[in-house]
């Protein structure tokens, strides 16, 4: 009489993570952020115009003549305004800015994306997810601090040439852009504090086990 045979345990199939398509969260993000500025970098080889925006704080309206027009200027303006307009050294700055800016966020772009996949391909808890995020935070910390320094000069640079030094304006970085700025370094920070923990915790669990 022949028993029957106990039979083996089929392998596991790997089912899709419904999560697994996360990624293209901070790729978008990133595409709206970056695109305002690679337009301007478009503008400035092909059309020869530099686009800058110049904050003037002041309630109302501040009358002033640029090029040959009167213009009202009040808040945060964008002037396009041709290359002929602004020193060598103006364009270098604005131009350079927007490029460390465009790359900062290129690196941060790849750091999420890597912490995104290692979360949802294995465990949120996985080491390589708080590297990744260890990574992200210092990308965005010094693409703030470098892009927002070069910018700094260039506005001024720009209030320069435009002749804007009697009036109140002032350069593009704004105070609401340094609180965002800040907001957005310590909630990155916070997660990768989160992880750090987590793993480590996970790990001397899994030796006390």
């Amino acid at each position: 009489m022949s028993t029957p045979s106990s039979a083996s345990p089929s392998p596991r199939r790997r089912e899709p993570g419904s999560l697994s398509g996360l990624w293209i969260y901070p790729l978008v993000v990133v595409l709206l952020l970056a695109g305002e500025r690679i337009v301007d970098l478009i503008r400035l080889a092909v059309e020869r115009t530099l686009t800058v925006s110049l904050e003037l704080p002041a309630e109302e309206p501040v009358d002033t003549v640029i090029g040959d027009e009167r213009m009202p200027l009040a808040g945060v303006v964008d002037l396009t305004l041709p290359l002929e307009r602004f020193s060598p050294a103006a364009i270098v700055f604005q131009a350079a800015s927007a490029v460390l800016f465009i790359v900062g966020l290129a690196i941060a772009c790849w750091y999420s994306i890597r912490a995104v996949t290692h979360m949802t391909r294995s465990t949120p808890l996985d080491p390589r997810a708080a590297r990744a995020m260890t990574g992200l935070f210092w990308t965005v910390v010094a693409t703030g601090i470098v892009s927002g320094f070069v910018q700094m000069l260039g506005d001024n640079l720009v209030i320069r040439d435009l002749g804007l030094n009697d009036l109140p304006v002032d350069n593009s970085i704004t105070t609401t852009m340094i609180w965002v700025w800040l907001a957005v370094v310590s909630g990155i920070g916070i997660i990768r504090a989160l992880l750090i923990r987590g793993a480590r915790a996970e790990t001397e669990l899994e030796g006390v086990i």
